[in-house]
């Protein structure tokens, strides 16, 4: 029992000994350093995949949003020689959605139907001549809605008498009485982003139909 204790003891000062010592051995080496924790990523030359297939800018004078993202009143046709403005109409003027809604029946529901589509500017003018009463309104919808001022044009109610538009021209045009009894002559165009609405009235007189056909294709040749 003796022997056993003292062979018992001697295991573990020879244990606690060797520990000991390697941790001495241990501690006398100098520190390795760690590997850094991210590795350098690898660098790859520019490739010429893509060079050279870009189209040239265009000119600003060609670049279709130039021309119809600023002031659309610069836009709208100058009064012709011979006319007169109409000093109860707008007059190559800027509008705002609520002055637009207030000519609906349903101020209320145009207003929001704007809103819904994204109009963001309008633009109108008009004059008086030879007997006639000429308006031509312009509506810009947000970019990137290419079906909206189709669809925005096609909506409402529309009167019977359809004629033939200029050719070349996305638009449809309609003769008819009004409520107040004149005799009008209206017309839609869609030219991108753009609404185009025209009128030619009178209280007595039916126009004819070239007179604002011949509208549509200056005002249109101006987008």
């Amino acid at each position: 029992m003796h022997t056993r204790t003292v062979f018992g003891a001697a295991l573990v000062l020879g244990v606690l000994g060797g520990v000991g010592t390697g941790y001495a051995v241990q501690a006398a080496r100098p520190a390795t350093p760690l590997p850094p924790l991210t590795a350098t990523q690898p660098e790859y030359a520019p490739a010429g995949v893509y060079q050279g297939l870009a189209p040239a800018t265009l000119p600003s004078s060609q670049d279709d949003a130039t021309l119809t993202d600023g002031d659309l009143t610069k836009l709208l046709l100058p009064v012709p020689a011979g006319a007169k403005a109409d000093p109860t109409g707008w007059q190559d003027q800027s509008i705002d959605a609520e002055q637009e809604a207030d000519l609906c029946d349903n101020a209320v529901s145009c207003f929001r139907r704007d809103g819904s589509d994204n109009l963001n500017a309008i633009a109108d003018t008009s004059w008086d001549q030879n007997g006639f009463y000429v308006e031509i309104r312009i509506y810009r919808f947000a970019a990137g809605s290419s079906g909206t001022p189709r669809s925005w044009s096609q909506d409402g109610d529309r009167q019977t008498g359809e004629f033939t538009i200029a050719p070349g021209i996305d638009g449809s045009g309609y003769e008819y009485r009004d409520k107040w009894g004149a005799n009008d002559d209206t017309a839609e165009a869609v030219h991108g982003d753009l609404v185009v609405q025209f009128w030619v009235t009178s209280p007595t007189t039916m126009p004819n139909t070239s007179m604002i056909n011949n509208l549509i294709t200056q005002q249109m040749g101006r987008l």
